[in-house]
Order: structure tokens, then C-alpha cells, then sequence
């Protein structure tokens, strides 16, 4: 924290015991030292233009991104394209220092005031405070487009698998009416074996008849039997090994 101070000290941004503002001074050391500097200005807001054009994804970039089971954000700007600025102060840079522990006391205008001042008199070159809104624009951009992207892939995979389970419904409808005609035919040809079978036995029974009558004056006990047989129960059916 010391260091940070001593730091904004040096670029006019804060004074002693980290106030926005010199410390009051007595009639004489105005009259010494001359007319109070001029109060360094809130720092300026930036307008970026709008609107401004979509982000073109690339689609196998953006393909391998809906792949990942988190949709990362590092793929997502990936297949946009985005590469940070030259000098490499992106908005993630800027959000470090904007939740910097040494800058939370200040409210946020006095924070922007701060780092728009530090931004300026960097070691490495003053960055300019556009470029990293520019920066977070074109994430935001992409992540839109992410978005569409995915929505445009659910929707297509929704109808893909609409056309398929359509596909599938009528396999089964057709393989059901198939096997309804089948059942319906197995058990027509039951009813017809058990019309002919009761056919049979009329006809059994009227020549049983005929031979009971033939015999019946010669025989004290008449052999023919004119009883319908107790139909056979069917063999249990052997368990398929």
C-alpha cells in the first residue's frame, strides 16, 4: 500500500495520508507558495461507436468450443479471433486493478481517476484507456456470437433429431402394423383349424352312428363307441437352452 501511494504521490494523483486533495495550508504558505494548483480533472469517459459490426466465428474453432462440456472462454475468443492489444494491457489487466486490495476504499469515479492517471505515466508506455475499452467490446461481441452460434447449433440438433426420431416412429409403426397383420392372420388361422376340427367330428360321429347301427343286431355289448374323446392337453413347452 505504501508503495502504491508513494506511487500516485508521484503523479499528482493522491497526496499525503491518501487524500484526493492537498492538505490545508496557512495564510502564509499561500502567500509563499503561490495560488493552489489546479484540481486534476475526473477522468474522461470514453464513447465507443456503435453500432458495431458482428463477430465472424471461426466455425471450427467455435465447433471444438460447444464441444468442451464448459463452453471455456478462452475457446470462445479463440474462434474469434481476439488477440490482445500490442501492448498487452487487455481488460482482464484492468479489472486486476480495479479489485487491486490498495484501490477499495476509493469510489469507483476517484478509482477511474486513479488508474486513468497510471494508465498514462506507465514504465512501458502510456496505454490508452480506449484501447482497453475497445478491448472488452470485442469480447463482448464475441461472447454474443458464441451465444448465437450455440443457439443456432441447438436449434439445428433439435430438427436433426426431430427428423430422426420421426424416422424411427415410423420404422416402428410400420414393423407394428406388420406384426399386427401377422397376428391378426395367426389367429384367423386358429379359428379356421378349429372350424375344420369341429367339421370332423360331425362327421365322425355320423359315421360312428352308421357303424353302431350296422353291428348293433349282431353284438350283445356294441364295440363302437360314439363318445367324443376328451381333447389332448398340449406338451408343456421344453425351455430353450
Amino acid at each position: 500500500m505504501v508503495r502504491v501511494i508513494g506511487l500516485l504521490e508521484k503523479m499528482g494523483l493522491v497526496y499525503r495520508d491518501g487524500e484526493l486533495a492537498p492538505p490545508a495550508q496557512s495564510d502564509d504558505a499561500e502567500r509563499t507558495a503561490g495560488p493552489p494548483p489546479a484540481s486534476e480533472p475526473a477522468a474522461r469517459k470514453v464513447s465507443v461507436a456503435e453500432p458495431a459490426p458482428p463477430v465472424q466465428l471461426d466455425a471450427a474453432a467455435a465447433e471444438k468450443g460447444a464441444g468442451a462440456d464448459d463452453f471455456s472462454l478462452e475457446q470462445v475468443y479463440t474462434s474469434a479471433r481476439i488477440q490482445d492489444p500490442s501492448h498487452g494491457f487487455t481488460v482482464y489487466r484492468l479489472i486486476e486493478m480495479m479489485d487491486a486490495e490498495e484501490f477499495r476504499s476509493l469510489d469507483p469515479p476517484t478509482r477511474a481517476k486513479v488508474i486513468s492517471g497510471m494508465l498514462k505515466r506507465l514504465p512501458t508506455g502510456a496505454v490508452e484507456v480506449e484501447d482497453i475499452v475497445k478491448d472488452a467490446a470485442l469480447r463482448d461481441r464475441a461472447l454474443d456470437a458464441f451465444e448465437r452460434f450455440l443457439a443456432d447449433r441447438q436449434a439445428r440438433r433439435e430438427q436433426e433429431v426431430e427428423e430422426k426420431n420421426r424416422a424411427l416412429q415410423k420404422e416402428i409403426d410400420e414393423l407394428t402394423q406388420v406384426n399386427t397383420e401377422q397376428m391378426q392372420a395367426n389367429l384367423a388361422g386358429i379359428e379356421a383349424e378349429k372350424t375344420r376340427f369341429e367339421r370332423w367330428r360331425e362327421r365322425k360321429r355320423a359315421e360312428e352312428d352308421r357303424l353302431f347301427a350296422a353291428v348293433a343286431p349282431f353284438v350283445e355289448q356294441n364295440p363302437i363307441s360314439r363318445d367324443n374323446p376328451a381333447p389332448s392337453a398340449p406338451e408343456p413347452s421344453k425351455p430353450v437352452r
